[in-house]
């Protein structure tokens, strides 16, 4: 299928791109500038994101490069750092549902481009449990990009307490997103809050094999020097926080920061992908 005729010549380039470079670090994606996208197409971007003849399209071969070219048009108003559509875009999250992975990665990538003017927005999303937890969690991850890019002690603070206030919150119970939220406070507070974290670990759901334990995490920050019990084990028998004590040595260069890009080009954070 072709694109509908009220788009330039130039939207038809997305579609050549199928799936290569979605999900991808910002090095492996495509120049989309260089098409020669403008401001003056954020309008149009937009409305070609959320098209419903497109995106009514049955899924098959035939139609893969039309289907995912409105992905990569968010990832052109991403580089745009297009501030009009922000709105929209979020409320992008429930029009294309919850398996739409393709969507939420290019959303992290289009928050961490533009959210530094919208952090209250992002933060009333995020603290809202009526929320999909799944997209709350791109909310988190999306700030947290920016965030620790910026250098701004201004929205950093705003963050802080943000993440204090999840915590703080008997009701949050889902383990992944409490994990989520205690290490994305430690990344701008480190110890500062331990208390609030060791409580959170105490009474709370917390998914260990997103990061570490509660052990691990006060070695890592200088609390204790050793552990009082054994790592847990996942049902391969890998020990949690680590690949040391297991009979093969892993390919993963251990010198790579948890919160960098994993080297396998999924796009996902090191701590997030092959460092499990």
């Amino acid at each position: 299928m072709k694109i509908p005729d009220k788009y330039p010549k130039k939207f038809s380039t997305l579609i050549k791109y199928k799936r290569t470079g979605l999900m991808r670090t910002e090095e492996r994606m495509h120049p989309y500038l260089e098409l020669g996208f403008t401001e003056e197409d954020i309008d149009l971007l937009t409305e070609f994101i959320f098209d419903e003849e497109i995106n009514a399209l049955p899924y098959n071969k035939k139609n893969e490069g039309i289907l995912f070219a409105p992905v990569h048009a968010l990832l052109v108003l991403a580089k745009l750092e297009a501030k009009k559509p922000f709105g929209r875009l979020i409320r992008g999250l429930e029009f294309f549902g919850d398996d739409d992975d393709y969507y939420r990665s290019a959303l992290i990538y289009y928050i961490k481009k533009v959210g530094k003017d919208f952090l209250p927005e992002l933060t009333d999303y995020f603290l809202d449990s009526k929320k999909n937890v799944f997209n709350r969690m791109i909310m988190l991850e999306g700030v947290e990009k920016f965030i620790l890019d910026a250098g701004n002690e201004h929205l950093k603070d705003a963050w802080e307490k943000t993440l204090v206030t999840y915590l703080e919150n008997e009701d949050e119970q889902d383990d992944a997103l409490n994990a989520f939220a205690i290490f994305a406070l430690v990344d701008v507070s480190q110890a500062k809050h331990i208390g609030l974290i060791r409580s959170v670990f105490q009474n709370k759901p917390v998914d260990l094999w997103y990061d570490c334990d509660l052990e691990e995490l006060e070695i890592r920050l200088g609390l204790r020097k050793e552990r009082s019990t054994p790592r847990p084990v996942n049902q391969f028998g890998v020990p949690l926080g680590g690949w040391e004590d297991v009979s093969e040595p892993s390919t993963v260069d251990r010198k790579i920061g948890r919160n960098d890009p994993c080297p396998c080009g999924s796009g996902k954070k090191y701590k997030k992908c092959c460092m499990q």
